[in-house]
């Protein structure tokens, strides 16, 4: 009796293990932002790049605190979502920015 009690117990186990895969590998939102010094969106070297977030507001939060802080009006910024690196771009799902 106990034996079949563990292995239920572990099926369930590695069910919410597999779930929380697909959540945070599938399903999640992953946002990450780019900021742009100057504007200058050819300056690679002069990049920022945000942690990433699970939300598109966390990522805008983070971009308005940089450019408030930096006081610059030409900073410019971008939140992607789902970003991979192709070819040496990021290429996104979808992208907000100012």
């Amino acid at each position: 009796m106990k034996n079949k009690f563990m292995k239920k117990v572990f099926i369930l186990f590695i069910l919410i293990i597999f779930a929380i895969f697909l959540y945070n590998y599938l399903v999640k939102e992953r946002w990450q932002g780019v900021y742009y010094p100057d504007g200058c969106l050819i300056c690679e070297d002069d990049y920022i790049f945000s942690p990433v977030y699970n939300t598109k507001n966390g990522c805008l939060d983070w971009a308005m605190q940089k450019k408030a802080l930096r006081n610059n009006d030409n900073d410019l910024y971008e939140c992607g979502k789902n970003c991979k690196w192709e070819s040496g771009l990021m290429v996104c799902e979808e992208t907000v920015d100012k």
